[in-house]
């Protein structure tokens, strides 16, 4: 994995670490972490906190309506996973399947039963970046 990448990935995990303070930074307020939700009104996942913050939106990530009606990240003509998969250079494989899903790290189904906090969000980002 580039340098760039895995700088990406450690720079989302430090502001999930520190969330609660983070999150007065993002160019639209949100009130709690939700990574059921991409829809990011009142609540964001990963994907739309990074979307939100002016870190990540100087370096090309964005988010918005795009092809659709709902809420979701944008880099370079790519949507969704897609778009996630080109700006943190992350592998889609079979979606939902960590073994060749790296994009995975993203979607509450990744952890399980567990209802998922910025700190355990921020927890798999770091491995995903010390293992590439």
């Amino acid at each position: 994995m580039k340098r760039v990448y895995k700088n990406r990935l450690i720079k989302l995990a430090e502001i999930l670490e520190n969330f609660e303070e983070e999150k007065k930074n993002l160019v639209e307020p949100i009130t709690s972490f939700n990574m059921a939700s991409w829809k990011c009104g009142t609540a964001a996942c990963a994907a739309g906190i990074a979307s939100l913050h002016p870190w990540f939106r100087r370096r090309g990530l964005k988010l918005g309506l795009f092809y659709n009606t709902s809420l979701s990240p944008g880099y370079k003509n790519n949507t969704g996973y897609f778009a996630l998969s080109r700006f943190f250079g992350l592998s889609i494989g079979r979606p939902g399947d960590p073994r060749t899903d790296e994009t995975a790290v993203f979607d509450p189904c990744h952890y399980g039963k567990r209802k998922p906090t910025p700190k355990i969000v921020a927890k798999a980002l770091r491995k995903l970046a010390e293992t590439r």
